[in-house]
């Protein structure tokens, strides 16, 4: 792979993993179960369409709002930095 493909990859990677994330999430939403569960013929009773997307939120968004945050801070300020990573 071309070093400026891999460049450009590696800078889009978080957003690449959110959007996998939805679409695996998704599939959680619509059907009541994830694919693991689906391959397993498992169900979870109970399963509200409000608590998978609190999980989404937790698991996939504000991890990636986190990281992209951190991007924004100048190096001097680490303990900003340091903040994030713990949130994360």
């Amino acid at each position: 792979m071309p070093v400026t493909v891999a460049l450009f990859l590696e800078r889009i990677r978080p957003e690449m993993r959110l959007v996998v994330r939805g679409i695996l999430w998704s599939h959680r939403l619509l059907k009541g179960r994830s694919l693991g569960q689906e391959f397993l013929n498992l169900q979870y009773s109970h399963y509200e369409p409000r608590r998978v997307l609190l999980h989404f939120f937790v698991e996939a968004i504000l991890p990636y709002a986190s990281y992209r945050l951190s991007d924004l801070v100048p190096d001097r300020h680490n303990r900003l930095r340091v903040l994030f990573s713990r949130l994360e």
